[in-house]
């Protein structure tokens, strides 16, 4: 299993592990330091002589439970940090082209702290009511969680995640228009945990064979994206459905949320089959990828009236 028994986390946290440590072994070789501890920022290689230079490594230290950064002057040197000198694009280091237009600091917006930490405290509380187990995997993968804003001043929610700032969450910390803002940053949290548990992945096998080479449906964007990125979508769907059956197993709501809630299974489970029939139908997955795709399918089966039917890909 890959992704959600005890055992699957286990060893999630142990090739996570190896991966930091790994990190950590060759930045201390590339700038003869002395780093014991690791940071999520260590994953941006190209920017290490940038961040030891700012001490920005041990400022942002890896955490064994999440941190709201929300410090306005930390928030400014990593975004000009992360931004290439000739770059008109805010934070290109890290942000690809669909989310062109996010930054960490913006005149036209000012971040309620307390507000947004609020908000993310009973998203994540709602992960521990309903899936303790979900939750202490969240808890210890995630170390920051950054606030980001639309250059445009847009009031738009936007999330990502990337591997080259793995442990991080990028998320608006504006309530946008929803009856439930805690249920759906919840589920939000979530998907991005299920972007970092691939990374995690991606270290240890490449998943998809000449996926550089192949396009496949994402049912988060609605649209074909490379064969990687739709796997992608596939996991993070795949981790927002367990979170609502969750949500509706745990009896922690009243009807009218767990209505929302039931609505959100019906929006995600038919997205969700159409990402991995595209993936299979597009795709040649490796031994590793195929488990996962198979540990997917159990979940959706036991928990959903739709049907998937396994093919010889797997």
């Amino acid at each position: 299993m890959h992704l959600f028994s005890e055992n699957a986390h286990n060893n999630i946290l142990r090739v996570k592990k190896q991966c930091e440590f790994s990190l950590l072994k060759d930045l201390n070789l590339e700038l003869g330091t002395s780093y014991s501890t690791y940071s999520p920022l260590m994953c941006s290689i190209g920017k290490w002589n940038e961040f030891h230079r700012e001490n920005l490594f041990e400022i942002l230290p890896s955490q064994k439970l999440f941190k709201f950064i929300t410090d306005s002057k930390l928030l400014s040197k990593l975004e000009e940090i992360l931004t290439s000198n000739d770059s008109t694009t805010p934070l290109d280091y890290i942000v690809d082209k669909e989310n062109s237009s996010i930054c960490f600091t913006n005149n036209n917006n000012s971040i309620q702290e307390t507000e947004f930490i609020n908000l993310i405290s009973s998203a994540s509380d709602i992960i521990n009511r309903s899936d303790p187990l979900l939750f202490s995997l969240y808890s210890r993968m995630i170390s920051y969680i950054f606030p980001i804003f639309h250059t445009s001043g847009e009031n738009s929610f936007t999330a990502f995640s990337t591997y080259r700032m793995m442990d991080s969450i990028f998320i608006s910390p504006n309530i946008y228009s929803s009856q439930y803002p805690e249920i759906d940053y919840g589920i939000h949290l979530i998907h991005e945990l299920g972007h970092q548990i691939l990374y995690i992945w991606q270290t240890y096998d490449p998943l998809i064979l000449n996926s550089h080479n192949t396009s496949a449906y994402s049912g988060v964007r609605k649209t074909y994206r490379p064969a990687l990125a739709s796997l992608h979508s596939a996991v993070a769907l795949d981790f927002m459905l367990k979170l609502c059956h969750s949500m509706q197993n745990s009896n922690i709501f009243l009807s009218t949320e767990n209505k929302y809630v039931a609505h959100k299974i019906e929006e995600f489970s038919p997205s969700l089959k159409q990402n991995l029939d595209s993936i299979l139908e597009c795709c040649s997955l490796t031994q590793k990828g195929r488990s996962i795709l198979s540990e997917i399918f159990l979940l959706i089966n036991n928990n959903t009236n739709l049907t998937f039917q396994y093919r010889n890909a797997l």
